[in-house]
């Protein structure tokens, strides 16, 4: 099954939001990542996360960057680890410290590292039924690994993908489908494959998406588009279903800013635009 992504299908997916909800029930996303020079991915990926529409967001990262990100917004708990890496030793605080969570993105802004401590985070949340989505340095063939045939996504762009399955894709976007559903069910999981067209799998389904703003190069937008997708998952969605949504509404956010600001964009303006792009999917459920 393949299909283009429209305004319909993704209306059609889109849980409505019950009235009822009590605190906290709406999804909880936990954002890993940052580095000694990088505190700015996992903000931005934390921000879409809670424009997105879930109760709350928490950001663990390095003790030496959680001031600068705490400085930024008041809108998050900031988590922070004591080493610069999530070593098995950060892992594990981690793992005392986090209340129940509903999903969790790994690696935006991570520095190069050993995969022993995001294996242990992962595999001990797996067992909690948190959803998880890797992105960035969290896409290793050691990770990867622990979040096979389980509720997973990964977001690799073109260059991330060729490296993490030491292949090389063509222009083509009908050999790319082909190729992005083989390691969909090879391994279990959903994949996003970000281009101008992006390429969604789950081994069986296939779904494709348009970007027509040509601003994808932008450095930062991936991080928004992986804390948005976390971002629904934790509202109860699919990781399948999860990534066409993010990926359709991260398209119409695209367009919308470059028709507001032409090619003049920050990453945060995708994010002031994401809450109106999104209301017209509300839907209310006692």
């Amino acid at each position: 099954m393949k299909y283009w992504v429209t305004k319909d299908e993704v209306s059609k997916i889109f849980k409505p939001r019950s009235i009822s909800l009590k605190k906290g029930e709406n999804g909880i996303v936990c954002v890993v990542g940052g580095s000694n020079f990088q505190h700015g991915a996992p903000y931005l990926t934390a921000s879409a996360a809670l424009r997105s529409g879930v109760d709350l967001v928490y950001i663990a990262v390095p003790k030496v960057i959680s001031m600068a990100i705490r400085a930024l917004s008041p809108n998050f708990i900031v988590i922070p680890y004591p080493n610069s890496k999530l070593t098995v030793g950060c892992a594990n605080k981690l793992l005392k410290w986090l209340p129940k969570i509903d999903s969790l993105v790994l690696g935006p802004g991570m520095s190069k590292q050993k995969a022993t401590g995001m294996c242990i985070l992962i595999r001990e949340l797996l067992l909690k039924n948190v959803k998880v989505l890797l992105d960035n340095e969290a896409l290793t063939s050691d990770v990867i690994k622990e979040i096979s045939n389980k509720s997973a996504i990964i977001t690799p762009h073109i260059n991330e993908f060729e490296k993490l399955f030491n292949i090389k894709l063509s222009d083509s976007i009908d050999e790319r489908v082909e190729i992005v559903k083989q390691k969909a069910l090879e391994y279990g999981i959903t994949i996003l494959l970000r281009g101008f067209v992006d390429i969604i799998s789950d081994g069986n389904r296939v779904a494709l998406n348009r970007n027509n703003a040509p601003i994808i190069s932008i450095i930062g937008l991936d991080y928004i588009l992986s804390g948005l997708i976390a971002g629904i998952m934790a509202r109860n969605h699919s990781p399948f279903d999860s990534a066409v949504i993010g990926a359709y509404v991260n398209s119409v956010v695209m367009e919308r800013v470059v028709n507001k600001l032409g090619f003049y964009i920050a990453p945060t303006d995708l994010i002031d635009e994401l809450p109106n792009v999104l209301k017209d999917f509300d839907q209310l459920v006692k």
